[in-house]
């Protein structure tokens, strides 16, 4: 019989999705492997472009042509999602597995009342009534913070604030108490206070239900306030992975250090600000090296002619970098 016991809830292998572009194939993600348990809040952080919705679209076969998944493994409970037909990864999705996009505008329909939409997967995965799925649909609402949840169920998203359709996005995914949630950059669109508290909420809602919250951002503010495990993209390759206080106290890959100094910079005005030089690399055509090289001041002969792969460095903490054992943590 297999061994199941420290089978990881989520595992994706060698993960690879290219898009064909008039100037060439696009590798949008590249070679991807990671894997991730419940409990944990794992982020995924990169420059525009760097491959992380896209990995979390592959996985959920949410990818549109001219996209397409061309290699590797995405496995829950050891199952491939990849391999799901169409059938079955519907009925994952919305149930075990939900994702919370980036703009609540776009994601909400505006000619569906909000309790048509919070409702929808407990009608579909849950076989509940009408009556049932709408006293869910309050205690739902209530739980991320909508005032007079009963009332609004019949409301349209134009009569909600950015905020507020943020936490109607939250609940809807949360609906049916999914082993994995998904969410695409979720404070991107609100104001400072605003963010706080949708991450405050997440963190809480996570917490409560135990399950796997993947966290798709650029900004290392919303990392360090929510993260476990982070894991860093560039150009659709992963080139570090650690847990979130070694990632900030020992940040080893050249371009994590310049994503974190910058930040540094930005709340110390005594340090001088040192953005990453050049720009981001688009991920055209064959690809040989790092993708990184051109942009770094470590980069060897070898940095352009190899591609590097993940490597220990140590507990939980991997890196792919050919030039690692000359570099050390960047100065606090």
């Amino acid at each position: 019989m297999k061994d199941t016991t420290t089978q990881p809830l989520l595992e994706v292998t060698d993960l690879r999705t290219h898009f064909a572009t008039a100037r060439g194939k696009l590798h949008a993600v590249d070679g991807v492997s990671f894997s991730a348990n419940s409990g944990q809040v794992l982020c995924i952080v990169g420059e525009s472009g760097s491959g992380k919705s896209v990995t979390l679209r592959s996985i959920m076969q949410l990818v549109q042509k001219p996209g397409k998944v061309t290699h590797g493994s995405a496995k829950f409970h050891g199952e491939d999602l990849l391999t799901m037909s169409r059938r079955e990864i519907q009925d994952i999705r919305g149930d075990r597995i939900s994702m919370i996009f980036q703009n609540p505008l776009t994601s909400l329909n505006p000619a569906m009342t909000i309790g048509a939409q919070v409702t929808e997967s407990l009608l579909l995965h849950r076989n509940m009534s009408k009556a049932e799925a709408a006293a869910e649909g309050v205690e739902l609402l209530r739980q991320v913070g909508i005032p007079s949840p009963r009332d609004r169920l019949s409301d349209y998203p134009a009569q909600f604030s950015g905020g507020m359709r943020q936490r109607i996005m939250i609940a809807a995914a949360l609906s049916c108490k999914p082993e994995i949630l998904i969410a695409d950059e979720p404070t991107t669109a609100l104001d400072v206070s605003m963010q706080a508290q949708i991450l405050q909420l997440l963190k809480a809602l996570q917490a409560e239900i135990s399950n796997l919250l993947i966290m798709i951002t650029h900004d290392l503010g919303v990392v360090a306030s929510i993260a476990d495990e982070v894991m860093v993209m560039y150009a659709g390759r992963v080139v570090e992975k650690a847990p979130v206080r070694e990632i900030f106290a020992n940040p080893c890959h050249p371009y994590t250090q310049g994503l974190i100094n910058t930040v540094r910079a930005l709340e110390d005005s005594t340090q001088p600000l040192s953005p990453i030089p050049g720009t981001p690399a688009i991920p055209l055509g064959e690809r040989t090296g790092c993708a990184f090289a051109p942009r770094c001041a470590f980069a060897r002969d070898d940095c352009r002619q190899v591609t590097p792969t993940l490597e220990s460095l140590g507990p939980d903490h991997t890196i792919a970098c050919h030039v690692k054992p000359q570099m050390g943590a960047s100065d606090d």
